[in-house]
């Protein structure tokens, strides 16, 4: 396994799917390009890919509903605006120039 597979392979179950022609050949041709071992590689890194992602949607989604709930104050967001000031003044700009 070459891909950050995460999956213990002594702790596996086995299981059947049906895919279309097409999604067939998307794992032939991931697996062809060298990524990965084999067709069971390919499906086990999509799921944990996507486990993954619904995880970060998931804390994004709260994240913006405590922001929502809770929003900063105006002084939360003066003392932001200030150390955002600050830390561009600080940065020594005529080494990029």
């Amino acid at each position: 396994m070459r891909v950050g597979t995460v999956c213990e392979m002594s702790n596996t179950q086995q299981i059947a799917v049906r895919v279309t022609v097409r999604q067939l050949e998307m794992l032939d041709w991931l697996v062809v390009e060298g990524d990965y071992e084999n067709r069971a590689e390919v499906v086990r890194v999509a799921i944990e890919e996507l486990a993954r992602a619904k995880r970060r949607e998931a804390t994004a989604r709260r994240d913006i509903e405590a922001y929502t709930r809770y929003p900063d104050t105006p002084e939360e967001m003066a003392r932001a605006h200030a150390a955002a000031i600050a830390s561009i003044e600080e940065e020594p700009w005529e080494k990029w120039w």
